[in-house]
């Protein structure tokens, strides 16, 4: 469900979709002091018994450590009737879908995205998972949520570059497979971040977007077009895991820096054309995303640590780093493996050279 003012009444939206009146609702800690007292009326008007987990947002949540925690808090007031409701980002949705697929040989959760990159992008397709100390949501499972329910008038307490990191997921779903919605994008004014009337039915549109990529394989067994949705996210899960825990690079910025080395790569092996990079460079640009992924590198006596975080990526495929490529804009994408060396190579030689050599 995607709309404006649907939080004041998600217990009567979520009521025909309860196997019995009780929910645990596990919300970010931010969001508690404003919404607690309201949720718990909603439900207690609906006659649910409600009980409240607060958690922390953010990467480092994602732990064995709070999954943890937050399981013992849950069993003290769950059974298999019982279902969770998720409020916030990402991160609150991953870890409360993983617990719902774990606990209890699993339970029905809802969940209620609060950034934009969550509420066009992790909210929809049923991947959950925590980080390891080997990297990031190594453990995981797929583990659709009931609903969820799309309130667009949350996204009016957010910061300015939150809005813009989630713009990037909403960027590359029309560069996988939708040319007319990236044109628009190219004429839209970029106050529209700002305009959540007009961000209504972008979120929508993109919603339906990610559903129609993911249809063909729900599962991600590489046999479909799910698959595509890593654009430009191999290329980022290196900057994110240079940026470590400092947390000054956005998962949506890191995308973004990631589309734009995969537009290169794919252009210096002729999948698209250097206009086509150029493009896709400018409309980030023109929606204040970081594009210059050269900055972002580390001195090459230190290449080895930014490919490692590469060669963990789920990807990968007989010892090689898989890429997600575009085959333009709006024209789908390829699976293109390189060796380190290759990566190494197209990376740090592009720094120097404006037109690297193909790669394979």
């Amino acid at each position: 469900m995607v709309g404006q003012g649907l939080l004041e009444k998600c217990a009567e939206l979520i009521l025909p979709f309860l196997r019995a009146k009780k929910i645990i609702i596990v919300i970010d800690q931010c969001l508690l002091s404003d919404y607690r007292q309201p949720l718990l009326d909603q439900f207690a008007a609906l006659n649910i018994q409600a009980h409240i987990i607060p958690i922390q947002g953010g990467e480092q949540s994602k732990t064995i450590a709070t999954l943890d925690a937050l399981v013992a808090e849950i069993v003290q007031f769950a059974d298999r009737q019982t279902a969770i409701l998720a409020i916030g980002g990402g991160v609150i949705g991953d870890l409360v879908g993983f617990v719902a697929s774990i606990l209890l040989r699993g339970l029905d959760w809802f969940f209620i995205p609060t950034t934009l990159i969550a509420q066009v992008d992790s909210a929809i397709g049923g991947k959950t998972g925590i980080n390891l100390k080997s990297g990031k949501n190594l453990l995981g499972s797929f583990h659709f949520s009931t609903v969820v329910i799309t309130d667009v008038d949350l996204l009016r307490t957010l910061p300015i570059s939150h809005i813009r990191s989630g713009f990037s997921e909403l960027i590359k779903h029309a560069l996988i497979q939708d040319l007319g919605l990236f044109e628009r994008l190219e004429n839209a004014n970029p106050g529209l971040l700002n305009d959540f009337d007009a961000l209504h039915p972008l979120v929508y549109e993109s919603s339906l977007l990610k559903i129609d990529i993911i249809g063909d394989d729900w599962f991600e067994t590489q046999k479909g077009t799910r698959c595509f949705l890593n654009l430009g996210h191999t290329f980022a899960h290196g900057f994110e895991g240079l940026d470590g825990l400092q947390g000054g690079l956005l998962h949506g910025e890191a995308v973004a820096l990631g589309i734009c080395a995969a537009y290169d790569l794919a252009a210096c092996n002729n999948f698209c054309s250097h206009a086509d990079a150029a493009r896709v460079r400018d409309l980030l640009v023109r929606f204040g995303l970081p594009v210059n992924y050269h900055d972002y590198l580390p001195p090459v006596e230190n290449q080895a640590h930014f490919i490692g975080y590469l060669q963990k990526d789920k990807k990968n495929q007989h010892g090689q780093i898989a890429f997600i490529l575009p085959r333009g804009i709006g024209k789908g994408c390829l699976v293109h493996p390189m060796t380190a060396d290759a990566v190494v190579d197209f990376l740090w030689r592009s720094r120097r050279d404006s037109n690297p050599r193909p790669q394979d």
